[in-house]
């Protein structure tokens, strides 16, 4: 059932209608956003919080990226050897 408002426009028109305003608001609203957290203190920023910032992009970029790395390799391998245990337990079972 469709309820005609104003016009030629119906209810569900007009939710859509709605709809899509509200999703190119919100689109509008995140691109608004810095991309840099620092600018929400406008100019004046202090000397300190800029460094604390590069000292974490550093840590986030360098050790910890590594450690992700190192990580995705050990549950790599930990699946190769399960399957070699496995093989080899059927291995085992065959020859008995």
């Amino acid at each position: 059932m469709l309820l005609t408002l104003s016009g030629d426009e119906t209810h569900e028109d007009r939710t859509d209608r709605e709809e899509e305003e509200e999703e190119a608001a919100e689109k509008k609203a995140e691109a608004a956003l810095p991309s840099d957290p620092l600018s929400w203190f406008g100019v004046l920023v202090p000397p300190a919080l800029r460094t604390t910032q590069g000292h974490f992009v550093d840590a986030v970029e360098g050790p910890v990226g590594k450690l992700v790395g190192v990580t995705t390799d050990m549950r790599r391998i930990e699946d190769e050897v399960g399957r070699a245990r496995g093989a080899l337990a059927r291995a085992g079972n065959l020859e008995e």
